[in-house]
């Protein structure tokens, strides 16, 4: 079957746009990729890439004196903490607020400098389809190129969020939409109010993980050469002194590698905060957990420090409960198995989200769900059946879902075979990218 002439617009900083992207040179499809932010080199996995802007022009990055003005406001924040906590949250979070406001307004200056040159990479390479990586930015320039066919990809918070709380992008939602010839999305939900948007009605619709699910086959062969790792240390054990060692497969139960003394790990892998994840929430929980708990457990976020470090210690330290924190920084993708792996419970506080692909990963690994109870999670996890919701705006129900996971730690394993099976089902990725690769096939034959 002949090959496909495409072209991506996407931040190909992204590990889930890579993996989805990555699946079509090597089976012979001419790709070019219109990264959003800079990208080292001018190929990527047989595609030929073209980056926008320089770094001080990426999204998200700010000038130095705004940089410099938050610092300011960090510092004065912490010396405030001495003698009024709640005058350091109201800092913090006005200089957060200040940040958001100009990322939002970096992001509708970058499409304004750069819809022009995408415009023109697109006509001159002439695809037989233009796929775009979700809606804001890449969607809102990939729809400003007015090629035939343009494919939007609609990925977590890009209707409820971005589109419905900031005017700009949701007047740029409507004008795209209204004007592309197909629709994916990571969740039924979008498919859904895509039509509110100005989707019409007749346009196909494909709904599938936004980087494309989980390589169930690899994955499996590795769980299977680590057991075998296993078995040749236990034959080696019978000979030596007992040390205890962690089992490697996903579906690990914790006692597996935990002392009797060592804490719960609550584990989060959204980041400290953000325009759709809160955590404040979770800490505010902190002290009713404790009343059961004790000191035997620990919250552990995962991602960058800042802006949002300096608030969840203010309020933990404003409630005494700084101690339970743990901060792991950025860590690289390769070891989030690990991370899920050496975790009790995996938390999601967001208020806005499709399929996360750390929802996914989670399932996948062995780790035991905790997510806000959002419409778009609940195609995914049942309460009490494969993982458990809780309602981000009430701490004392917070507590009591953690609560509730604790006490159901002899269910586990049985929720950790239903995961595995739903990924296998519905989240692999050859199934799922083959089924694309079809879709746009489909397409192009009308």
């Amino acid at each position: 079957m002949a090959g496909m002439r495409l072209c991506f617009v996407a931040d190909l900083n992204s590990i889930h746009s890579r993996k989805f992207i990555g699946y079509f040179p090597p089976r012979g499809h001419e790709v070019l990729v219109i990264s959003t932010t800079p990208f080292t080199g001018e190929m990527f996995a047989g595609a030929r890439v073209v980056s926008l802007g320089t770094a001080s022009d990426a999204l998200g990055f700010f000038d130095k004196s705004a940089r410099a003005l938050d610092q300011r406001v960090d510092h004065l924040a912490r010396g405030l903490m001495a003698w009024n906590p709640s005058l350091q949250l109201a800092v913090i979070r006005r200089s957060i607020a200040r940040r958001t406001a100009r990322a939002i307004e970096d992001r509708i200056g970058f499409y304004e400098r750069h819809r022009g040159r995408v415009r023109s990479l697109v006509h001159d390479f002439r695809p037989d389809l233009l796929q775009c990586l979700r809606l804001p930015i890449e969607g809102y320039l990939g729809g400003y190129a007015d090629y035939t066919p343009t494919l939007q990809f609609c990925w977590g918070n890009d209707l409820t969020l971005y589109a419905t709380r900031y005017p700009t992008y949701g007047d740029l939602t409507r004008r795209t939409l209204s004007r592309c010839a197909a629709f994916l999305s990571d969740c039924h939900r979008d498919a859904r109010l895509a039509g509110e948007w100005g989707l019409p009605a007749t346009i196909p619709t494909l709904v599938t993980p936004g980087g494309g699910g989980l390589e169930t086959e690899r994955l499996e062969k590795e769980d299977q050469e680590g057991e075998r790792g296993g078995e040749r240390e236990r034959e080696r054990d019978k000979r030596a002194p007992a040390v205890a060692t962690p089992r490697r497969t996903a579906d690990r139960a914790a006692t597996d590698i935990r002392r009797n003394d060592a804490p719960l790990i609550f584990l989060t892998l959204r980041g400290l905060g953000g325009r759709y994840t809160d955590n404040l929430p979770v800490i505010r929980a902190i002290p009713r957990i404790r009343e059961t708990l004790g000191d035997r457990f620990r919250l552990r976020f995962v991602g960058p420090h800042e802006p949002y470090r300096p608030l969840l210690l203010a309020e933990a330290r404003r409630l005494g409960v700084a101690e339970f924190l743990e901060f792991s920084g950025r860590v690289p993708h390769e070891t989030i198995p690990a991370a899920i792996r050496e975790a009790d419970f995996v938390f999601s506080a967001t208020y806005h989200d499709g399929t996360p692909n750390s929802m996914l990963e989670t399932m996948w690994y062995g780790g035991i769900p905790l997510c806000g109870d959002l419409e778009s999670v609940r195609e995914w996890i049942t309460d009490g059946e494969n993982g458990y919701l809780f309602d981000m705006g009430d701490p004392g129900r917070i507590a009591r879902t953690f609560m509730r996971a604790v006490g159901e730690r002899d269910r586990h394993a049985r929720f950790r075979e239903v995961n595995r099976g739903l990924i296998k089902e519905r989240a692999d990725y050859a199934t799922c990218m083959a089924r694309v690769e079809a879709f746009y096939r489909m397409l192009l034959s009308k």
